[in-house]
């Protein structure tokens, strides 16, 4: 989506980041977002720069439009000291993944030649000097941050008639170095309302973009906290499943239990029917020995066993002398 002066409204936009770095306040990181798309699409540079990269937004919008419009483009991106480890770790994963093929991240930005560099964006507009001869003629450079320095821009747009600045999401003043061949007037040549009408568009375009990255990571959120439930959920059913098992091997063995209970109570009964039997019999056995000692008892006191007592003698004197 091109700006286009002639338009009562400005159009739908169509230029959405496709980089969305995490926990970052949307206003800021995205509100010149559209805007530099834009630009590199209508200047169409051959090697842009960006000398401080901070939550990467501006930078990898920049190589999204140079992949998307097939600019046969060569970018550079110095991180900035304020990116942690994490950051820095998570930046150069997404730039390998998406853009390898012609961006470059480092620590710090190389020396590049004088007079080479078509697009430069900066965040200190007291850093612009150091990289002003850099810059080829006809080049543009993006200052972010200029509201917190009015007077340094003021400067800088007294230097150089071809200037232009956005006020939303902390500033972004935008210069072009004197020369070169046939200039593209955008944004340069809105002047007066069509200026502030270009201001709006893109205020109002950040406010579409705000909306609309607010509600992707809202819902990436809600995706993620679905993931979470639904493993949660999956975690329940596994347990449930798990607790089932164990319960109908509890009823299973308490079943076992209770049938080895009925056998042994079964058992302990018939060997009480057979004690209280051997109880029986050992009386009866008791009682028929006393009654066969009370017989021999009787036998051996009676008169006749003591008359029948020699003839006893001179039977068993015969038994041993046959012998």
């Amino acid at each position: 989506m091109i700006y286009n002066p002639t338009l009562i409204y400005p159009p739908l936009p169509t230029f959405v980041p496709r980089y969305v770095p995490s926990n970052q306040d949307l206003r800021t990181p995205f509100g010149h977002a559209a805007f530099i798309h834009d630009l590199v699409h209508a200047t169409r540079p051959s090697l842009l720069v960006e000398a401080t990269i901070e939550t990467g937004v501006s930078y990898f919008s920049m190589c999204q439009t140079i992949l998307e419009a097939g600019l046969p483009a060569i970018s550079y991106g110095a991180l900035s000291d304020s990116c942690t480890a994490l950051d820095a770790e998570r930046l150069h994963a997404y730039n390998g993944a998406h853009y390898a093929q012609f961006s470059y991240l480092l620590d710090q930005p190389p020396v590049f030649a004088p007079a080479s560099i078509d697009l430069l964006h900066i965040t200190d507009v007291k850093a612009f000097a150091n990289w002003r001869g850099r810059m080829r003629a006809g080049g543009i450079v993006l200052i972010s941050g200029i509201v917190a320095h009015p007077s340094e821009w003021q400067g800088v747009e007294h230097d150089y008639a071809e200037h232009f600045a956005f006020h939303h999401a902390d500033g972004l003043g935008v210069i072009r170095i004197p020369g070169g061949g046939t200039p593209v007037d955008f944004p340069f040549q809105a002047m007066g309302a069509s200026a502030e009408y270009l201001r709006r568009h893109y205020i109002i375009y950040n406010g579409y973009l705000e909306r609309t990255l607010r509600v992707g990571l809202e819902t990436q959120a809600l995706e993620a906290k679905l993931d979470e439930m639904l493993a949660e959920i999956k975690a329940a059913e596994h347990e449930r499943i798990v607790l089932d098992v164990e319960l109908r091997q509890t009823q299973f063995d308490r079943a076992d239990a209770k049938r080895t209970a009925t056998h042994l109570e079964l058992t302990v009964d018939s060997l009480r029917q057979q004690l209280a039997y051997a109880r029986s019999e050992l009386q009866r056995l008791e009682q028929a020995l006393q009654s066969e000692r009370s017989l021999v008892s009787a036998v051996v006191t009676s008169a006749s066993w003591k008359l029948t007592a020699p003839l006893r003698k001179i039977a068993a004197f015969a038994r041993r002398h046959r012998r």
